[in-house]
């Protein structure tokens, strides 16, 4: 049995349906999502959700004789360290999945000596989202043999990954699309300031925002607003527009990004969001920018603006291409992986 803690269950955790390839029989544990998404429970395995003050080891103690893993995301779950602790001294492979990039920063570094002595002994092993996850890990000295990925990337029951053999797959709209909340850390401001610079110089093509959030955006014709949307309603959206942009100020990877890059977008991302060296491959599906330097932003609007529709077309298959390491089977195929170790 697989016992799997995924705080807030996200859209990205369905994945974990995929483990019905290898018939393992699996239980997930999570607290209620922040974001209003619609019920989960339609899932292969659906979400057990708790309260607060319950001990997920009372769920569990009856039933460790016939568990093989415990998975648990991230360090800051004080109750599901303590649950691991107690598994892997009973002799149960234990998973910590691990989303935090290598950034040098003082406080890394003082991390890299605490988990030395204290958080490395919660794991056997790590799941993580990309390369730069690797990198902290591997600074904070686990060796590279416990390390997996496939934490991260996207659903295809939300985001399929299809191709067809028409030249163009469907008729997209020119336009550039933010998925996210509208706060100060996602860029919002640095999006909105570089676009309306854009609009100044006879940019044409339109800005779609999806999301939540209290940032005020300004009242312009090409600036077309939603609200949140479900899953579903971002694919449709995805599937129908060519550029995904993504400003933010600090990115710990961003699922976002492989859920639009398997819809067939190019990409446009700053440099601090962390799936970019999964993801984006600067020239070929998309472009990097410095969120400091505006007029970046504004030059690569145009760029992207100006190629003919062959170039965009090709862009967008290879986002496809790209995206593709990140299905739901790349956490499948971890898991597995780590059991059979």
């Amino acid at each position: 049995m697989i016992i799997i803690y995924w705080n807030g269950y996200p859209v990205c955790a369905t994945r974990i349906d995929s483990l019905k390839k290898y018939n393992y029989e699996v239980k997930v544990f999570s607290k209620k999502p922040d974001v209003p998404f619609k019920s989960f429970q339609n899932q292969i395995f659906p979400p057990i959700y708790l309260e607060k003050e319950e001990d997920p080891f009372d769920y569990l103690k009856n039933q460790v004789n016939k568990l093989d893993l415990l998975i648990i995301t991230g360090w800051n779950h004080k109750s599901w360290l303590a649950v691991s602790k107690k598994l892997k001294r009973k002799g149960v492979k234990t998973v910590m999945m691990v989303d935090n990039n290598l950034r040098y920063s003082l406080k890394q570094i003082v991390g890299s000596i605490i988990f030395r002595l204290f958080y490395s002994k919660f794991a056997d092993y790590y799941l993580v989202s990309g390369i730069k996850s690797r990198q902290l890990l591997e600074f904070f000295g686990v060796p590279s043999s416990k390390i997996y990925y496939g934490f991260y990337g996207y659903s295809e029951e939300y985001f399929p990954n299809k191709s067809s053999n028409n030249k163009y797959e469907v008729n997209r709209e020119k336009a550039f699309v933010f998925v996210g909340r509208k706060i100060h850390r996602k860029g919002i401001d640095i999006l909105i300031k570089a676009y309306l610079n854009y609009l100044s110089k006879g940019g044409d093509w339109q800005l779609k925002i999806i999301g939540s959030g209290n940032y005020k955006i300004p009242k312009v014709e090409n600036i077309i607003q939603y609200d949140f949307m479900q899953p579903k309603d971002v694919a449709k959206l995805y599937q129908k527009n060519y550029v995904f942009i993504l400003p933010s100020r600090l990115e710990h990877w961003g699922t976002v990004v492989a859920e639009a890059a398997a819809s067939g977008m190019i990409l446009l991302l700053s440099k601090r969001v962390g799936s970019h060296p999964d993801l984006l491959m600067p020239g070929i599906n998309g472009f990097l920018f410095d969120i400091n330097n505006e007029m970046e932003l504004v030059n690569l609007f145009f760029k992207i603006q100006n190629f003919d529709q062959n170039q965009l077309e090709i862009m967008s298959r290879k986002s496809k291409e790209i995206a593709s390491k990140f299905s739901e089977d790349s956490f499948a195929i971890a898991i597995n992986s780590i059991l059979n170790s």
